[in-house]
């Protein structure tokens, strides 16, 4: 059995790189669900009242029997309690990802609190306010992914999907 030189075998390895590269479908194509996309917006109340800064997450179903294709929409409250949810993907604007598939979902909302009772700053990421203190002020029935009891269906209607959580001592 003939062995290769270096060169050759440098030659060989690029050629494997290149081919996998090229496999890789490094295209600047959009993901196709985003045509999809139903625009999405609701209101989040705490006992009535605007929840500030909460995350609101759109959780598709999860396995054998889910449906393909799904992808988990996100929002953040604003000072009034609205949100509009977004699906992200890569190499696409906020405009274009604004939006969640049709479907049925699980709703996690959260909302983090830093160590003086105040909603985190804007631009704050979670791991970076729970670096500093921040709790979470909802029950888990609300912010616990595995023991949410929220739900939501997205559809072509444009209705708002609006969530008044009930919270005691608040």
């Amino acid at each position: 059995m003939k062995t290769l030189c270096s060169s050759q075998r440098y030659l060989l390895a690029g050629l494997f790189v290149a081919a996998f590269c090229l496999g890789c479908g490094g295209t600047d194509e959009t993901p196709k669900f985003l045509k999809n996309l139903v625009p999405v917006t609701g209101t989040v109340t705490i006992n009535g009242k605007p929840a500030v800064r909460a995350r609101v997450r759109f959780i598709p179903p999860s396995g054998p029997d889910a449906p393909q294709g799904t992808h988990e929409a996100t929002g953040v409250t604003d000072a009034d309690g609205k949100y509009t949810l977004v699906s992200p993907a890569p190499r696409v604007t906020l405009e274009q990802a604004t939006g969640a598939l049709p479907g049925d979902y699980k709703v996690v909302i959260s909302l983090l609190l830093g160590s003086d009772g105040k909603p985190i700053p804007k631009g704050t990421t979670d791991a970076d306010a729970m670096e500093q203190g921040a709790k979470e002020s909802l029950p888990p029935q609300y912010s616990n992914e595995s023991k949410t009891k929220l739900k939501a269906t997205v559809s072509a209607s444009s209705d708002p999907i609006d969530f008044d959580l009930k919270v005691r001592g608040r």
